[in-house]
């Protein structure tokens, strides 16, 4: 995974994805002292070559608020790491 929102996310893939296509995704994600699997749906809305691989932008679909918090959580443990320096 490459870039992670509330939104959405990116990773890279060797191979590029269908547009539009509707994909199943999972993932973990630390939260405290444990780790937490997020299991989410998305839609395809770009996907672009970088070196020998491809970046694949996927927006999410009727994400839970429990999931959402969680991703949200995680982003704001990232900011307030990268704020501290």
């Amino acid at each position: 995974m490459i870039n992670l929102s509330v939104d959405g996310l990116a990773f890279l893939y060797p191979a590029p994805a269908e547009m539009n296509a509707t994909l199943g995704l999972k993932f973990q994600l630390p939260y405290n002292d444990e780790v937490v699997n997020v299991s989410l749906r998305g839609t395809v809305r770009h996907t672009h070559i970088r070196g020998e691989t491809y970046v694949t932008g996927i927006q999410f679909a009727a994400v839970k608020d429990d999931d959402k918090s969680l991703i949200s959580r995680f982003i704001d443990s990232k900011l307030h790491t990268i704020k501290q320096y």
